[in-house]
């Protein structure tokens, strides 16, 4: 039984078949699906072997038509025309609506910050300016005259019964009762037969029922409709699929209108593209030929991309205006435009990551992929982009709008520098690959980085070096030079040190005394004597050990993983596994030279203990040697410490 408020249909029957009206001559049969056929087709299709459902179960009665006229709901014109938001008099005067202009806004004024707010103010601005510069603009917004009222079907729609497709749209739009009517009938299937018989569009009507039967959640069908039956109805970016006051639904009506309100609303606007809404817009209202195939060949890939939905609305805001710019691209690393370089680096020490940076100056989504590549592939590779552990990845993917996912900020590591050949140029880049629309190639942007290193000698180890303390040709010269001149020390020392025993020494030899003091001045002297007869051939020899040993220590070594700990350590090493083939040597020279002022029986702690006691002074200098070395280099580090402390250094 139907009630006031439940949606019904009220149809201006016909044969189902020949498409009479009913009459005194030819009454109407009601069969079950509400359709109506008269008793002549009845006959013919019975003839057939046909039999149909009736109304009543199987009675056959015929319809004695009484066809009501509905009145529409009155009203003062549209609940979202000026004079229904201001609430004033749909004859009000020009100055008494821009009063109540006036005092709309301080009234939103002082209201919290809210989407309805923006909204609100926005509409009573445009309405200010259309009362100044269109003179007509208040007589366009006034109610029209009321037409008769038309005949046939009706629906109603939220307690109000409509005749036409702006009238059902408007009830539907109104409030929730009424989207809600609409979506009823829509399932129930009474929308496609009112569409039929009362608009009499049959192509229309067909689509509805195809829709009807989708799985399409009925709020999405139900706003397609609309479009499709009011042409001009603006396009509404609704929040989420139900029903929302029409005060607080953006709105457009034309294209750089959608623009702009993508631009705010851009995830409403992904929504509605995906979803079919935004294309039958374009296309029904703003006769956009072959968005549709456009759509399905080069977007709709892109739905369920998380890196690339947005892209597909750019694409499509692109394609409908084409003098639309698109996104332009800035990239930076550390604050340096498109390039990066870096001269004359230390490769022992580690930089710290490049700050890349990438963003556009303006609107629009991009979709990016970042990657590194390296021209020389035998060269070794010391770029590498934070966060990837090659080779199980080597991109990154990046994408969004000015302010909403750009700027985007990634890092890029400097990674094995110490593999890097010294004093040579390194060239590597940065790939962002842009991409557009599906089946279509990319855009390739390619941005430079540089790197040259330190030669031999620059740098702390190029100091180190040049000072004897990393080895080579200045290590040999310096280090010989300080062990002649400490042999030369060692001969004074040992002379100084025998020439108070030379009488006392003689005087016992020559009476053939010997004992330990004997033995022990002879071994002073014995030292003495040696050093003098070898002269400068001793300060050479000596020299040429401790430059050999220099020269090798610290060789092709560097400064932070060669400390002068390491240092010292190897060349206090090295001198003392010499220093016994220098004490074979010197029993060698005294053997073969033998002291010409000692008697015979002093000869053997002569050789002996002088050989003995210069080795023993041997130890000592390597041991001098060593200390002055560690301390040369804790000297040179500190003197240079801005060398391993460079501007970017981690």
């Amino acid at each position: 039984m139907s009630t006031l408020h439940e949606p019904r249909l009220q149809i201006d029957p016909r044969c189902i078949k020949c498409g009479k009206s009913p009459s005194v001559d030819t009454p109407l049969l009601e069969m079950q699906n509400h359709l109506y056929i008269c008793n002549a087709c009845r006959q013919e299709e019975e003839r057939k072997g046909k039999r149909i459902a009736w109304a009543d179960g199987g009675t056959l009665q015929p319809l004695e038509l009484h066809i009501p006229v509905h009145q529409p709901t009155g009203s003062n014109g549209n609940s979202n025309s000026i004079f229904a938001l201001l609430g004033i008099a749909a004859d009000a005067s020009v100055d008494e609506v821009e009063i109540a202009l006036a005092d709309k806004m301080r009234f939103w004024m002082f209201e919290p910050d809210s989407e309805e707010k923006e909204l609100m103010i926005e509409r009573l601005r445009i309405w200010q300016e259309e009362l100044i510069n269109d003179p007509e603009f208040l007589e366009k917004q006034r109610p029209s005259t009321p037409h008769a009222q038309p005949k046939g079907s009706a629906l109603t729609i939220g307690e109000q019964q409509v005749y036409t497709a702006q009238e059902f749209v408007v009830a539907c739009e109104e409030s929730r009762e009424g989207w809600q009517d609409g979506e009823r009938l829509l399932r129930k299937g009474e929308l496609q037969h009112w569409i039929l018989f009362q608009l009499e569009n049959r192509t229309l009507a067909g689509n509805v029922h195809q829709m009807a039967r989708s799985s399409v959640p009925d709020f999405r069908l139900l706003n397609e409709i609309l479009y499709h039956l009011s042409p001009e109805r603006p396009f509404r970016l609704y929040a989420q699929e139900s029903w929302e006051p029409f005060s607080q639904v953006p709105q457009v009506t034309t294209l750089a209108e959608l623009i702009q309100l993508c631009d705010r609303y851009w995830d409403r606007g992904e929504q509605h593209l995906y979803t079919g809404a935004m294309l039958l817009w374009l296309e029904q209202v703003q006769h956009c030929e072959g968005i549709q195939e456009y759509y399905q060949a080069c977007i709709k890939a892109y739905e369920h991309d998380q890196y690339r939905r947005g892209l597909g609305l750019e694409l499509v805001l692109e394609k409908v205006v084409p003098q639309l710019a698109r996104p332009a691209l800035l990239v930076s690393f550390d604050g340096v435009a498109n390039k990066f370089v870096l001269e004359a680096w230390d490769r022992e020490l580690a930089h710290k990551p490049i700050m890349l940076q990438v963003t556009s100056n303006t609107r629009g989504f991009s979709s990016l992929t970042l990657e590194i590549l390296k021209p020389d592939l035998a060269a070794p590779s010391w770029l590498q982009l934070a966060g990837i552990v090659p080779p199980a990845a080597e991109r990154i993917a990046i994408s969004g709008r000015l302010g909403t996912g750009t700027p985007a900020s990634h890092s890029i590591k400097l990674v094995n520098l110490e593999a890097l050949d010294r004093g040579k140029t390194y060239r590597q880049a940065l790939r962002i690959v842009e991409w557009r629309e599906v089946g279509q190639p990319p855009i390739l942007h390619e941005y430079p980085l540089t790197i040259t290193t330190m030669t031999y000698f620059q740098g702390l180890r190029g100091k180190l070096w040049l000072w004897g303390l990393r080895g080579d040709f200045p290590g040999f010269v310096w280090n010989f030079v300080t062990g002649a001149v400490l042999a030369g020390l060692v001969i004074g020392f040992t002379s100084a040190l025998a020439a108070p025993f030379y009488a006392p020494w003689q005087d016992q030899v020559q009476h053939g005394a010997m004992n330990a003091g004997i033995a022990l001045m002879s071994c002073v002297i014995g030292a003495a004597e040696m050093g003098h007869q070898l002269n400068l051939f001793f300060l050479l020899l000596v020299g040429l050990i401790t430059g050999g040993i220099g020269a090798y220590t610290g060789f092709r070594r560097g400064h932070t993983s060669y400390t002068e700990k390491q240092s010292a350590g190897i060349f206090k090493k090295l001198g003392n596994k010499l220093v016994p083939l220098l004490c074979v040597f010197m029993l060698f020279w005294g053997i073969i030279h033998p002291p010409t002022a000692a008697e015979s029986n002093a000869s053997p702690y002569w050789i002996i203990g002088g050989g003995l006691l210069i080795s023993l002074c041997m130890v000592l200098l390597i041991h001098v040697m060593t200390l002055i070395r560690t301390y040369a280099e804790r000297y040179i580090r500190r003197r240079y410490a801005n060398l391993v402390n460079p501007p970017g250094k981690e």
